[in-house]
């Protein structure tokens, strides 16, 4: 039985009392914190039979509403050795809110088509609302040298403001204190994003998500995008438009190129599932399994339907909101990816890391095109190394002649063995790795472009191989890694003529932030 403990001249509210026990909430004066928040996240009543599972949740609870540091918790006033023999079990949980305010700056290198750097500026207010709520307010920046890109300088600026709940709100909010839906949060995210690209620039990319993250047990957690409204717009590059000019002498599929960069607002409905039993900065052991499904188009489809063309044949346009004459198009489709990662300990200092993707997008709409920003990619340091970002497939497409970015298929495999040879050296352990990647992305059955399609009898002559070695420097937090790839096996064709096995003797360098996978 959870008991009472001893009222103090901090102790605010009415104790709950069942049986002759009670519940107190000792704070100081100045605390912030509403008493409801403390209430709602006990699982527990007093005169209760005492369930050891329901205490250390209502720990771990605390321990996830995100501003609150659990300092202490027993099962004595003292935090002493509990006494078992009594009929009431006191519960004590001794807990400190974090700073309201915290200002925070990054700044960070990166490697990509080429050397980078960047800088971000977070403000975050713990407790707005005082039951929990925090409001996070961002702005980063970065620029990229990309010497064979004809931009040259490649940018990108995106500011994010996000509100979070540590609870479900609604219309998911009566199943928060149900058996399985523990950890919960809600977020309510908008972000603007402007981007260059390789072969085309993001002028804006505006974004509103609703999402909510619940956690089953210790090892899963499901992830709802239940509302995610995106306007995209994009513009391709003058050397890329002088491209498409120059090598796509047919008029109608070079206009469904430069299509692709209309402007396009969609609407998302996601649901994702995780599972996971590794660390995730070490990845020395355990798994990590993900698996996604998505639906999208469905809110401009019905505007579409309702109210701009009803009873006509739909076009996948609806009107801009803006006062020139002009539409958004949008595209209905259905995006599943599977991601399952194994980490297995062969020695103390070795590690083999494993690593399967499969992905496909499907287009049922008018509109047969995945929108861009929504398409699968392949190549760079944490997919297939022997190729930079972006640049693979789709299929036996080579570099030179592919004109349309990303594609509706990918399959993917991933072998690394970690080996630790020197440890706490210059207060880190150092990492030896050899690696191989091997996949591809593909078109689907819908796409209107006959090159790079996905077609059974042929699809593992376009599989793109390539391997190398690395090294890791492993802090306690963080894990600096250079790889060197190369290309094993290239699908790509020359007038007809596949590439093959070991045709490119040149090396691909990769810098990275933590594991590649």
């Amino acid at each position: 039985n959870p008991a009472d403990t001893t009222a103090t001249n901090f102790t605010i509210g009415e104790p709950e009392t069942t049986d002759s026990t009670f519940i107190y909430i000792r704070r100081e004066d100045q605390a912030y914190t509403r008493y409801s928040l403390i209430t709602n996240n006990i699982l527990f009543k007093p005169g209760e039979l005492f369930n050891y599972d329901q205490y250390l949740l209502t720990v771990r609870r605390f321990q996830n509403i995100g501003m609150i540091n659990v300092r202490q918790f027993g099962l004595s006033p003292d935090g002493s050795v509990p006494d078992y023999s009594k009929d009431k079990l006191p519960v004590r949980i001794d807990m400190q809110t974090l700073p309201r305010h915290s200002l925070r700056f990054d700044i960070f290198g990166m490697q990509r088509l080429g050397f980078g750097a960047g800088a971000g500026l977070r403000y975050t207010n713990n407790n707005l609302l005082r039951k929990g709520e925090a409001l996070e307010i961002g702005l980063n920046g970065s620029f990229e040298n990309a010497p064979n890109v004809s931009a040259g300088l490649l940018r990108s600026v995106e500011g994010t403001i996000q509100y979070s709940h540590p609870r479900l709100t609604f219309p998911l909010g009566f199943l928060s204190n149900r058996s399985g839906f523990i950890n919960a949060r809600t977020n309510y995210q908008i972000s603007l994003a402007r981007i260059n690209q390789l072969n085309f620039n993001v002028n804006a990319n505006l974004r509103f998500n609703l999402n909510y993250q619940v956690q089953h047990n210790a090892t899963t957690t499901s992830i709802l995008d239940l509302l995610e409204f995106d306007w995209f717009d994009a513009s391709p590059t003058p050397a890329f438009i002088e491209q498409i000019e120059l090598e796509v002498t047919d008029p109608l599929q070079r206009e469904r190129i430069l299509n692709d960069f209309s402007q396009q607002f969609n609407s998302t409905l996601r649901y994702t599932l995780r599972r996971t039993t590794t660390d995730i900065i070490k990845r020395n052991s355990g798994y990590y399994n993900e698996m996604s499904i998505e639906f999208a188009g469905s809110i401009p489809w019905m505007i579409e339907s309702l109210f701009v063309r009803p009873g006509e044949p739909l076009q996948s346009t609806i009107p801009s909101l803006s006062l020139a004459d002009s539409t958004l198009s949008y595209s209905r489709f259905i995006k599943f990816y599977a991601d399952h990662r194994k980490y297995i300990p062969v020695t103390e200092n070795t590690t083999v890391a494993l690593r399967a993707f499969g992905g496909i997008a499907y287009a049922y709409g008018q509109n047969t095109q995945i929108p861009l920003n929504r398409r699968f990619f392949a190549g760079g340091s944490t997919d297939i190394r022997g190729w930079p970002p972006l640049r693979l497939g789709p299929g036996s497409l080579s570099i030179s002649r592919v004109t349309v970015n990303g594609a509706d298929i990918k399959l993917a495999s991933f072998i690394e063995t970690r080996h630790v040879v020197m440890r706490n050296v210059l207060s880190t352990n150092w990492t030896l790795a050899a690696f191989a990647d091997a996949g591809n992305i593909w078109n689907g059955p819908r796409s209107q472009f006959t090159d790079g399609k996905f077609r059974f009898n042929s699809f593992y002559n376009e599989i793109a191989v390539g391997a190398g070695f690395g090294i890791r420097l492993d802090w306690e937090y963080v894990v600096l890694r250079i790889d060197m790839a190369y290309r094993a096996y290239d699908p790509a064709t020359d007038n007809g003529v596949r590439r093959g096995w070991f045709n490119n003797p040149n090396s691909y360098i990769h810098f990275g932030i933590g594991h590649s996978f």
